[in-house]
């Protein structure tokens, strides 16, 4: 009984193969590498395994080490040809793989319309990807497409919402939209997503300004202050807004700090001599306006300033003319 047993076993081992190779058939599946080796080493026929690579494709991009280990398993040319030149129906991670890493390669050499392309391919595979999202608006922003660059972050967040990077880049693009009280909006909710990140309370800033909104502009800038303490900028903007809203007191605090921070920097010599002018200390504001004067002597509003507050007090401004 022992002398038949390898007989036995190579013909349950041909069944076993005969029957993999229907079921595979019937799936009509593409072929993995491994089931090709498989039929190979199994002694199915190169025709039978060249039929079955043409009607059903394979799941992978044939490698050189793929092509490799089909040498190995005693393919014949005609396989190896049939597999290089097969139908491609790639796992659905793969395909997402490949766009993704397409769009970023075609982003970064500046090809935005081709990068779109390959984003909305990968958003046709998988539309819950929060980053894809992103990724679309990215190319579409790059293209000045900034209506469809807001619609692409807006779905990003409801797939992945209070996302601190999406939310501020939906602010940029709604206010190059024209939508500025939508950006104003959704930087400020930016702001609370992520409270230690300075560029929310920037545009806050700069666009409240730009309005004249004084009071939510301090606001900004005391937020911007508060993240950049060493910032010469947060605190001369911090100072304007709250002249402008009437808190002279105020102004006139935020511009000192900006003195200390840059003993060097003109304008806030020049604020601060303008705020001290304003409340009624006039023998500070001239010693302010005078070292504006010698750390920048063409300013002609320096120059205006000094003179008006010297005359008032009837003092020589010290300028050369």
């Amino acid at each position: 009984m022992s002398g038949l047993r390898p007989a036995f076993l190579i013909f349950v081992s041909s069944l076993a193969l005969g029957l993999a190779v229907g079921a595979w058939a019937a799936e009509a599946k593409p072929l993995s590498r491994k089931q090709i080796v498989d039929l190979v080493q199994g002694s199915v026929s190169p025709r039978r395994i060249i039929s079955l690579i043409e009607q059903r494709g394979i799941s992978f991009e044939p490698s050189e080490e793929d092509l490799q280990a089909l040498k190995q398993a005693k393919a014949s040319k005609e396989v190896l040809d049939a597999v290089r030149s097969a139908r491609q129906i790639l796992p659905k991670e793969v395909l997402l793989a490949r766009h993704r890493a397409k769009a970023k390669e075609l982003e970064s050499r500046g090809a935005a319309a081709e990068a779109e392309s390959e984003y909305r391919a990968a958003l046709a595979l998988d539309s819950g990807d929060a980053a894809l999202h992103a990724g679309l608006a990215g190319a579409l922003g790059q293209q000045k497409k900034w209506d469809g660059a807001a619609a692409a972050y807006r779905r990003a967040l409801e797939v992945k919402p209070k996302d601190f990077e999406n939310t501020y880049q939906l602010g940029v693009a709604l206010e190059q939209s024209g939508d500025q009280t939508g950006a104003i909006n959704t930087w400020a909710d930016a702001a609370k997503i992520k409270e230690d990140d300075p560029r929310p309370f920037e545009q806050l800033a700069r666009v409240l300004t730009e309005r004249r909104d004084w009071r939510r502009a301090a606001i900004a800038y005391r937020g911007l202050a508060r993240l950049r303490p060493d910032s010469v900028k947060a605190y001369l903007g911090l100072g304007l807004a709250l002249r402008n809203g009437g808190h002279v007191n105020g102004a006139i605090e935020a511009y000192r700090v900006a003195v200390r921070l840059n003993p060097d920097d003109p304008v806030a010599h020049n604020n601060l001599g303008f705020s001290l002018e304003e409340k009624g200390d006039l023998p500070a504001a001239l010693e302010q306006y005078r070292i504006a004067a010698q750390l920048n002597p063409s300013d002609s509003s320096i120059k205006t300033n000094l003179e008006r507050v010297s005359l008032k007090l009837k003092r020589p401004s010290l300028v050369k003319k």
